[in-house]
């Protein structure tokens, strides 16, 4: 059994020197599939077709995706935070990002 891209990782570490605790969350990302990290479903809400996206278009930090049969129109805002190392591939595989961010010590 091995770890599926449609699921994300949390992994939680320690640094020696400060102690202070962090999380590193990661999203798997496809142009088509998961914008930002956020799936898509296959289906259009308008018209109720299924698998009619088109090819999605970026524009910044936006990526919206329209219906090839009504036009309905899905836009995805990459959420705040989230780390891009290259990009998320029209085909293919995508890739992972991450979020990472400091665990608030208990008080």
């Amino acid at each position: 059994m091995g770890l599926g891209a449609h699921g994300d990782v949390i992994l939680v570490t320690r640094c020696n020197k400060s102690g202070i605790w962090s999380e590193k969350q990661y999203v798997w990302t496809h142009m088509t599939q998961r914008p930002w990290g956020t799936e898509i479903s296959q289906q259009c809400a308008k018209c109720g077709r299924l698998r009619v996206w088109k090819t999605p278009i970026q524009r910044g930090n936006l990526i919206a995706i329209e219906c090839s049969y009504c036009g309905a129109l899905q836009t995805f805002k990459k959420p705040e935070g989230l780390v891009v190392e290259g990009n998320m591939g029209l085909k293919g595989r995508g890739q992972w990002c991450f979020f990472h961010r400091p665990i608030p010590a208990a008080s």
